[in-house]
């Protein structure tokens, strides 16, 4: 398993990520929340896909990156009752598993920088309602140079065309 400290770092466009993707010859790739979530729930279809996915990152095979609004939009479905599509899980179960994530996937900082990204991207493609939060990971990603996500939601990133999604199998 990687070093836990250098992995728990947050970091930015630094030495560490740098060495990070040279020592694995493998461009560093975003994880949205649906795939968290997945690997959350054996209910969900995608549930086997996501969790060996993950082992993979766990591994330190490849560089995996989260932010912020990952780790609250995870809460909020994690928290909600099943009726309402949620998992039902104690605060206390989300906070263990938000750790156990950040234990092993990088955390990418919501800057200055993002945020001005953001607000460019918002004006750039006249995006409204839930494809704010779409913008904010894209521009996260953007800032620190993170071309590649793990999404079962392509079409929510369609609008930037240097975003590549993968869909785990």
């Amino acid at each position: 398993m990687p070093d836990r400290n250098r992995q728990r770092r947050t970091l930015g466009l630094g030495l560490t990520f740098t060495m990070m993707m040279d020592a694995n010859h493998t461009p560093p790739v975003f994880i949205d929340t649906n795939i968290l979530l997945a690997a959350t729930d054996l209910g969900r279809p995608h549930h086997g896909a996501c969790k060996t996915l993950l082992e993979r990152f766990m591994g330190g095979q490849e560089a995996a990156f989260i932010s912020g609004q990952i780790l609250r939009e995870y809460a909020v479905v994690a928290t909600r009752p099943e009726e309402q599509n949620g998992l039902q899980l104690s605060p206390n179960a989300v906070a263990d598993n938000l750790n156990t994530f950040s234990s092993f996937l990088f955390f990418a900082d919501e800057s200055q920088a993002v945020a001005s990204r953001f607000l460019e991207l918002i004006e750039q493609f006249q995006l409204k309602g839930k494809r704010i939060h779409d913008a904010n990971i894209a521009a996260t990603m953007m800032t620190h140079g993170i071309s590649r996500i793990h999404t079962y939601n392509a079409a929510d990133y369609a609008p930037f065309s240097n975003i590549e999604c993968i869909t785990p199998k």
